[in-house]
């Protein structure tokens, strides 16, 4: 679902059907998705969430860590290149995101 331009409230939509018994991965790389959008609870149902070059801050990278606080997440591989991530944000993901997840 790259560049469809889903934005915020496309990718609450689309969290709100998760878990789903067949979806594991989900691309939405470059569809002007903020850090509001990281609040979609159901995103973390995942294995794979593809969010590249949408306009995610530090703010929506700590919404999104809290999201897997004491979750059952089920995500090994988060790709957020491309946004407004700091060093500061990304710390944030990797203190609740499972030593299985690379980079």
């Amino acid at each position: 679902l790259d560049r469809n331009q889903i934005g915020d409230t496309g990718l609450m939509e689309l969290s709100g059907v998760l878990p789903h018994n067949t979806l594991e991965s989900l691309s939405v790389n470059s569809n002007e998705i903020t850090d509001a959008g990281m609040e979609a609870k159901g995103l973390i149902h995942l294995q794979e969430l593809h969010l590249k070059r949408n306009q995610i801050t530090n703010k929506g990278a700590l919404r999104f860590a809290h999201n897997l606080d004491g979750s059952s997440s089920r995500i090994t591989w988060l790709s957020l290149q491309g946004n407004e991530i700091t060093d500061k944000g990304g710390e944030s993901l990797r203190m609740f995101m499972s030593d299985a997840v690379p980079g």
